[in-house]
C-alpha cells in the first residue's frame, strides 16, 4: 500500500481560499498588474503596440450602406500559464489536539495563501524590473530638481503615446521619502513635509492620478539562512495606465493572467502516512504579461 494517498480537491477549502484571497493580496501587485481570469491556460490575449484612441472615423452611414469598420490595432499574444503550488502538513498530533478540524484546515490555507501572495509579489517585480527600463537622465531628486515636474513629464509623455491619460503611479517607500523631503516639493505646500499626503501630491500633478506607495518587504535569503530584508519596489516609481475593469483585450500596461477565481485554482488534501500527516495543498496557474509597452514609464530615484 502506498504511503501517500491520491490527492483530492476539497471544494469547501477551495471556496474558502477564493473568498479570503482578496484580503491577503497586496494592493501593489494588483495595483500595477491586475488579475485577469483567462478562459484556459493556453488562451490568447491582446498586445498593444499602439492604441487607436487617437484615431477618428467617418461615422455617418449611407442608407443601406455599411458601417465604417475599425481595424484592431493590436496583436495576439499566446498564454502559457505555468502551475504553482504550496503545501502544509497537519500532523496527527495537531489534529488530536483540537476540536475544530475545519478551523485548523482553514488556518493552514490562510498561511499558504499568505506565502503564495508574498512570493507572487517577488516574482512580479522581478519580471517588471527586467522588462521595463528606467528612464535615462531622470530620477535624481536633489536640491536642484523638482520631483513633481519630472512626474509631470512622464505623465504627459504617456498621454501623448497612449491617446489617453495614465491613471496610476506606484512609488516605492524610498522614492516617496526622497520626494517628500525634497525642498521643491515642500515649497509647493504650506503645511510641513510630514503632513504631505498622496492626495495632496496627486492634486498638484498636471492631472490627478491614483498613487500607491509600495512598502512591502521580503526575506531575500534562502529558507533557513540568515534573514536579509529587501523591498519589492525599492526606490522605483512606475507611472502607468491600468483599466479599472481589466479584460483579455483592454490596453492596460500589465496583467496577471490566472485560471481560477481570486487566482486560486484549487485546494487539495491527501494523506501521507510516513509523516503521519494530512497535507493541505494550494494550486494555482499564473503568467505575467506586459500587454501595452507604451503604457508605462519607470524612474529609479536617488537623492544624489
Amino acid at each position: 500500500m502506498s504511503a501517500i494517498s491520491s490527492a483530492s480537491g476539497n471544494p469547501l477549502l477551495t471556496s474558502y481560499a477564493q473568498s479570503i484571497i482578496p484580503d491577503l493580496e497586496s494592493s501593489q501587485a494588483n495595483f500595477i498588474a491586475p488579475q485577469v481570469v483567462a478562459p484556459s491556460a493556453r488562451s490568447r490575449y491582446k498586445i498593444y503596440n499602439e492604441v487607436n484612441s487617437w484615431q477618428t472615423y467617418e461615422t455617418q452611414r449611407a442608407i443601406g450602406g455599411p458601417a465604417t469598420r475599425i481595424p484592431w490595432l493590436a496583436s495576439d499574444g499566446q498564454l502559457n500559464l505555468e502551475p504553482h503550488a504550496l503545501e502544509n502538513p497537519i500532523d496527527d498530533f495537531e489534529r488530536e489536539d483540537t476540536s475544530d478540524i475545519v478551523g485548523l484546515q482553514q488556518s493552514k490555507v490562510r498561511s499558504l495563501l499568505s506565502s503564495a501572495t508574498l512570493s507572487n509579489e517577488k516574482d512580479l517585480f522581478t519580471y517588471l524590473k527586467a522588462n521595463v527600463s528606467a528612464e535615462g537622465g531622470k530620477g535624481t531628486w536633489n536640491a536642484s530638481t523638482d520631483p513633481i515636474e519630472q512626474l509631470d513629464e512622464q505623465l504627459v509623455a504617456l498621454e501623448t503615446a497612449l491617446g489617453r491619460r495614465p491613471n496610476r503611479i506606484l512609488m516605492g517607500t524610498l522614492a516617496w521619502q526622497i520626494m517628500r523631503d525634497n525642498a521643491k516639493t515642500q515649497a509647493r505646500f504650506k503645511s510641513g513635509f510630514a503632513s504631505i499626503t498622496r492626495d495632496m501630491v496627486s492634486n498638484v500633478l498636471i492631472f490627478p492620478v491614483e498613487i500607491a506607495i509600495g512598502g512591502l518587504l521580503y526575506n531575500s535569503a534562502q529558507p533557513q539562512a540568515t534573514k536579509s530584508k529587501a523591498r519589492f519596489v525599492g526606490s522605483d516609481v512606475f507611472c502607468f495606465y491600468a483599466d479599472q475593469n481589466p479584460t483579455m483585450e483592454d490596453p492596460s500596461f500589465a496583467k496577471t493572467f490566472t485560471t481560477g477565481r481570486g487566482g486560486i485554482q484549487s485546494v487539495r488534501t491527501y494523506r501521507e502516512e510516513g509523516s503521519r500527516s494530512d497535507i493541505v495543498a494550494v494550486d494555482w496557474n499564473r503568467q505575467f504579461a506586459i500587454t501595452n509597452s507604451e503604457g508605462v514609464k519607470r524612474l529609479t530615484v536617488t537623492s544624489s
